[in-house]
């Protein structure tokens, strides 16, 4: 028996499945439909050259930092501070201000050049990144990743990947939470002193 052509415009009606795509080069798909996995949404970004710090707040220049995600990331590139021998730090904000106490931080460090690890923590004004301290000769460069919230007790975590001072390479584990009352709505990083010679920060929000 032979089959006979079927004539698909007589049966179907509606709205096409999500899996037929009209585009013919899936090189111009830019994005997958709302609910189809999670990503990353750019919401801003910055680049240091010999600033004090590097802050995103909330309503300041298209940021977005409220209940419109649950989750958001920091991704910085080429980061390295003005002055030697100096700790990366960072502190939650609000209403335009950092949130300057009612911290409790860690971080965890080791190093190519020797076989003890570092660790550090604490209760402080100034949470840290880094476990020793930055350096800012040729090729002393650093990147970080780091996720955070904004609920109650907020947090972060991440990791930076660093040249210190004595030009040994490390890799640094951190966090941090915020035990105040103040929701905060920003974010800023900083070195203990000097400025930020360079970096190139990005900030993304976290879909489901």
């Amino acid at each position: 028996m032979a089959l006979s052509k079927i004539d698909a415009a007589n049966f179907l009606t509606g709205t096409l499945p999500a899996a037929n795509i009209n585009d013919t080069s899936i090189g111009n798909i830019t994005a997958l439909p709302d609910g189809v996995g999670g990503s990353l949404v750019k919401i801003s970004s910055a680049t240091a050259s010999g600033d004090a710090s590097v802050t995103f707040d909330n309503g300041s220049g298209g940021v977005v930092i409220d209940s419109t995600y649950k989750v958001y990331k920091v991704i910085c590139n080429n980061l390295a501070p003005a002055t030697d021998n100096v700790e990366f730090r960072y502190r939650f904000r609000s209403s335009g201000s950092d949130i300057a106490s009612g911290y409790e931080f860690n971080v965890i460090a080791g190093f190519v050049n020797t076989t003890v690890a570092g660790v550090g923590s604490g209760s402080n004004t100034n949470p840290k990144m880094t476990y020793n301290n930055h350096g800012n000769a040729t090729g002393e460069k650093s990147m970080f990743e780091l996720t955070f919230n904004i609920d109650a007790y907020p947090s972060a975590f991440g990791r930076l990947t660093m040249v210190n001072n004595s030009d040994d390479l490390s890799n640094t584990t951190f966090s941090m939470r915020n035990t105040g009352a103040t929701q905060p709505d920003g974010i800023t990083f900083f070195y203990e002193s000097g400025n930020i010679s360079t970096g190139e920060f990005i900030l993304y929000g976290v879909t489901d």
